[in-house]
């Protein structure tokens, strides 16, 4: 019955002398309807599945990395095709990302400081302009109580803190967090949030929106921040050059190449040894298969046998967090004419503006890029690229008037369009906590699952490492078995 589901300075010359040379072509050719033998399988060439695969390589064990697309690195992505190099995904690194410095100093990847927003913001309430020290006074301010001092870009962060968080970082997924397995609208009204304070600070938040979030998701992010708050300083970094030089290093250094093009369509586990098929037609045959796509990704694979129902429920049901960006050069600083920062706030359809860095040590460039999150990405979406570029050219300008005829959109990145992604990263919603989080790092007979939804401890990027890690010595000791 089948368901269908909707480290070593040698590595670093390694990845120098080969990152040139890796490409679709090369590495498919000559693979299409053919049968490839490995031990381990591993789907996904993201920060977690190469991950897994540098682990396999330094236990000794043979693998093959499957990728769909035609680059490495997933949700880490460094527009290197636009002038000033934005970061369509991962950018900030904390100290507390153990494994990524340790891989970036394996491969002698510089991390630096990030650099600091001088300039400041502005806000947009109402489509009027107005400076976040004129906020707690202002007529366009609706919250009530002590929320009037908070600025709507804190509001969340704010109620957040009031909610606490766990015993420690592991407990989100044990039944000490099922109390507040509920919308994050509830428990954002029992602290006392106004309407108008749930309407800001849902507007660029990092959910679809309120109701559709786990409280526990919140109180989660609290407890790490604690923690880590404790033991590091809470400064960033970036990697100097951009995020994506880390995957593509570990991609050069493995002794077995990636195989762009290859999706998996289909994993057969009803003999050994496990068998996919790739939408080229080419069966990897393997005893282990770690699977670390996102899960929007994994609906498109037909799994035989079915999954166990909270792990096919994980699959079905799973939430990721839409994210569109539009990357703009301006034509002059406009900001210089209506006396107003750079980098905006909106409660408008248009979300955030953002002027990365102003400090010139760091990075200093007149580039914005346009975030949009949530719920607003759905009909941004849907416009067709000169409609939806159209569309935020005349939104600026009715926010901003100094800005009309002073842009240019040089690229963008649709998170939430990407079939391969199906937004910037996971979300529990309500009950999903109680359903199945403590089901996603048990192996599925020779099936294993990966990936930042599936930590247990770091979120973003390191949460990632963490994913492949764990997998990978799942797969290694005693060969990783469990029955279905």
């Amino acid at each position: 019955m089948t368901h269908t589901l909707p480290p070593s300075r040698r590595a670093a010359l390694k990845y120098a002398a080969s990152a040139l040379t890796i490409g679709p072509t090369l590495l498919t050719q000559g693979c299409a309807h053919r049968t490839h033998r490995h031990r381990v399988a591993i789907i996904g060439a993201g920060l977690s599945g190469l991950n897994a695969a540098m682990e396999l390589e330094e236990k000794g064990i043979d693998y093959v990395v499957l990728e769909a697309s035609n680059r490495v690195g997933g949700r880490v992505y460094t527009r290197d095709d636009l002038d000033h190099r934005p970061e369509a995904g991962g950018t900030s690194v904390g100290q507390s990302y153990q494994r990524f410095w340790q891989r970036c100093e394996q491969f002698g990847i510089e991390l630096v400081p990030q650099g600091q927003l001088k300039s400041g913001w502005s806000l947009n309430i109402g489509g009027e302009m107005i400076r976040p020290d004129e906020w707690e006074g202002s007529s366009l301010n609706k919250t009530v109580g002590r929320e009037r001092a908070i600025s709507p870009m804190a509001l969340e962060g704010w109620y957040r803190r009031q909610l606490g968080g766990f015993a420690d970082v592991e407990s989100w997924q044990t039944t000490e967090a099922h109390p507040f397995d509920v919308p994050l609208s509830d428990l954002y009204t029992n602290k006392g949030a106004s309407a108008e304070a749930l309407r800001l600070m849902e507007v660029n938040a990092s959910v679809p929106n309120f109701d559709e979030a786990s409280g526990v998701g919140a109180m989660r992010r609290t407890t790490l921040l604690q923690s880590l708050s404790e033991r590091w300083r809470m400064r960033a970094y970036t990697v100097k050059g951009g995020s994506s030089r880390l995957p593509e290093a570990m991609a050069a250094s493995l002794n077995q190449p990636v195989r762009f093009g290859e999706q998996v369509v289909a994993i057969d586990q009803t003999s050994a040894p496990v068998k996919l098929v790739t939408s080229t037609g080419t069966t990897y045959q393997c005893d282990d298969v770690i699977c670390t796509i996102p899960f929007t990704a994994a609906q498109s694979i037909r799994f035989t046998p079915d999954l166990p129902a909270p792990m096919a429920a994980a699959i079905m049901d799973a939430k990721f967090v839409k994210t569109s960006l539009v990357h703009i050069q301006p034509k002059r600083r406009f900001w210089e004419d209506d006396g107003f920062a750079p980098s905006m706030w909106t409660d408008g359809a248009i979300g955030r503006l953002f002027k990365r860095w102003d400090d010139p040590a760091v990075k200093d460039h007149d580039a914005l890029t346009l975030w949009v999150t949530g719920d607003a990405c759905t009909p941004f979406d849907q416009m067709d690229a000169p409609d939806r570029h159209r569309f935020v050219k005349e939104q600026l300008a009715q926010l901003r008037p100094a800005s009309e005829g002073q842009i240019d959109i040089i690229g963008e990145n649709l998170w939430g369009k990407s079939p391969l992604a199906g937004g910037a990263y996971h979300l529990f919603g309500p009950g999903q906590i109680k359903q199945f989080a403590g089901e996603l790092r048990k192996p599925v007979g020779k099936l294993h699952f990966a990936g930042e939804q599936t930590a247990l401890v770091m979120v973003g990027m390191e949460a990632a490492l963490e994913s492949g890690e764990r997998a990978a010595k799942a797969v290694a000791s005693v060969g990783g078995a469990s029955s279905l």
